[in-house]
């Protein structure tokens, strides 16, 4: 009797399995990526208060928690755009950056054309090149 209570429990068991299998695949989901890199700890803890400013207007429903709330939201909005305009300006600021340094390596290497310099000289011009540049970090 326990036998067969155990068969028909594991017939039971892959016949749903296969049947949901067929309906509704398991699929794995990739985590996305960071829309808005310029989305910080500043900006968040910026977004917390304004969000505790709303839930207290409306708690209390009075016109002096709604100023409140609208000066907290205006001072997300210009933080939220200033972080965003910094970002940008870094991701400026480092692709000109590696402009510099490949036309810095072109004018190298035409030099190197030119003079009868050896080799481990022109790699010794190269990296003391790239020693000098700090590039900041790139996040896109």
């Amino acid at each position: 009797m326990d036998n067969d209570t155990e068969e028909l429990s594991s017939w039971f068991h892959s016949t749903c399995q296969s049947i949901l299998d067929t309906v509704a695949p398991l699929k794995t989901r990739q985590s996305r990526t960071k829309s808005e890199p310029w989305l910080n700890d500043t900006t968040r803890a910026v977004r917390r208060k304004c969000r505790r400013a709303e839930r207290k207007w409306k708690r209390d429903k009075l016109q002096v928690s709604f100023q409140i709330l609208k000066d907290c939201w205006r001072h997300y909005q210009t933080t939220v755009k200033d972080a965003k305009r910094k970002h940008f300006s870094d991701v400026i600021l480092t692709v000109i950056t590696l402009v510099f340094c490949l036309r810095q390596l072109t004018l190298l290497l035409m030099l190197h054309r030119l003079s009868v310099s050896s080799p481990p000289l022109l790699c010794v011009k190269i990296f003391s090149t790239f020693s000098l540049i700090r590039l900041p970090p790139l996040e896109l």
